[in-house]
């Protein structure tokens, strides 16, 4: 009897390993929402239990960086491997409205792009997105970017950025076709579309026990427009100085501090009930729970007081810029049993890591090309000992601005598309987080240095250099 059960140990044992080295997989990337805006990151205003009981199972990391200071880029970034210098979208360009009522979406993804999806639907995995895309499939003109044609086996959500900034739209996309929304006038509605897109995601979540899953969360929460539930927004205490917002960008709002604290608590919520179906299906431990932004939070825009929320703490900087305020994100990794409880890390780690960090966690060929680094290591509750090699940004709208994080130093270079010699800022985050003081002057070596990495990463830096067209 004891050597039969000892047997059937013996052959179990390589099945339970497999299981293990393939978790379930759960991204949340929220939208604007800043480095200091959950419980657990500092908020003194905005209450994310659920959120800060993940934060509690797992890794905290204090130096994590988005892909690009705004939406369409980040995602690229993210999904693809590959850094805002090689990325194929580089900025929020928009594609026209095919007819009124519709939105076109943003430039597509290439057909045949490596993506999170392909990487991990090719290892059995099965693959939903829920939430906003931006990466096109919204017109034909860019149907070759539909999340279906990126590796994605279920959609649903917005494919355009436009559409999205409405929490009442008139449709959203289901897989290839429409679901409309009786009632909704993008103003006000009945269907208020997070709550929806998560009931979608639960369902999906439901279907199949067979095979491990990567489920894609993009919200929407908390992008402007300041748009909720009257029940959400009542629930919220009065806030004192919190006056109706009746600008013209984006929608009016009685109580935006309110509304944008009720929206983020929102946000929680839906992954309490995402949390709530792993538990309910016995597999919380072997699932990973990855919780980030895809950028900074905004400026003081359409309500959103950012004076007073301070949603990038004592950061300089805020969305659509490559100071810290506009990079720097939340971010989360929770695997019960296997990231160290309770812990931080301050290793710099950006969102063009998670491709070749998730073929790490899988043990799978990386068949793919990316700048990132696997932090499969650090996941696992170990420290990674060789240094960080340098993270560089570059973000072509306006006049072109140009970072890299190298270490504790960071260079910013401003203007750099009008003036090609536009000099280098110098920072020092471990002693200068809000990076207040240029210490170009007294480091020209490692100014060389930096400079030395942005004029062998960006190649559009160099004169005369046009970026490739496939890749616009």
């Amino acid at each position: 009897m004891l050597r039969s059960l000892l047997l059937f140990i013996f052959l179990l044992l390589p099945s339970v390993a497999q299981e293990a080295s393939r978790p379930n997989i759960i991204m949340v990337m929220a939208d604007d929402l800043g480095s200091a805006e959950l419980g657990c990151t500092g908020s003194q205003v905005i209450k994310t239990p659920h959120i800060d009981a993940l934060r509690a199972e797992g890794l905290l990391f204090t130096r994590a960086y988005a892909g690009a200071p705004v939406c369409a880029p980040s995602r690229c970034v993210l999904l693809t491997g590959r850094d805002l210098l090689h990325a194929q979208i580089r900025d929020n360009a928009e594609l026209a409205n095919p007819e009124p009522g519709s939105f076109g979406g943003q430039p597509a993804l290439a057909r045949g792009t490596r993506t999170l999806a392909t990487l991990l639907k090719d290892a059995g995995y099965r693959t939903g997105c829920f939430g906003k895309w931006g990466l096109g499939g919204a017109s034909a003109e860019s149907m070759e970017g539909h999340p279906l044609a990126q590796g994605f086996e279920r959609f649903f959500g917005y494919l355009c950025q436009r559409n999205a900034h409405s929490y009442f739209p008139q449709y959203l996309e289901d897989d290839m076709g429409h679901m409309k929304l009786a009632g909704n006038m993008r103003t006000h509605g009945n269907v208020w579309a997070p709550d929806l897109i998560t009931a979608q995601a639960l369902e999906w979540l439901a279907r199949d026990k067979d095979r491990p899953y990567f489920l894609y969360f993009p919200s929407i929460i908390p992008h402007l427009a300041l748009q909720a539930p009257n029940a959400l927004v009542d629930a919220i205490p009065p806030i004192e100085g919190d006056v109706p917002w009746t600008g013209k960008s984006y929608q009016p709002c009685a109580r935006p501090r309110a509304t944008y604290v009720a929206m983020v608590q929102r946000l929680d919520h839906h992954v309490g009930e995402l949390v709530a179906a792993v538990r309910a299906r016995g597999e919380l431990k072997r699932t990973l729970f990855i919780i980030t932004s895809d950028n900074g939070a905004t400026w003081s825009l359409g309500g959103y007081d950012a004076a007073w929320f301070r949603g990038n703490g004592t950061l300089r900087g805020h969305k659509g810029q490559v100071f810290e305020g506009g990079l720097r994100v939340p971010l989360i990794a929770s695997w019960a049993g296997v990231t160290p409880r309770n812990a931080s890390s301050d290793y710099p780690v950006a969102h063009v890591d998670w491709m070749p960090t998730l073929a790490g966690l899988l043990g799978v060929s990386a068949q793919f090309a990316s700048e990132g680094e696997d932090l499969s290591t650090i996941i696992r509750g170990k420290k990674l000992d060789r240094p960080r090699r340098g993270i560089a940004f570059e973000f072509p709208q306006g006049d072109g601005a140009e970072a890299v994080v190298l270490g504790h130093w960071k260079a910013v270079r401003l203007g750099g598309r009008k003036n090609p010699a536009a000099k280098l800022q110098l920072y020092d985050l471990h002693a200068d987080p809000a990076e207040t003081t240029d210490r170009a002057h007294e480091h020209p070596e490692l100014v060389d240095s930096m400079q030395k990495i942005l004029r062998d990463r960006i190649p559009s830096s160099r004169p005369g250099w046009e970026f490739p067209k496939e890749h616009r």
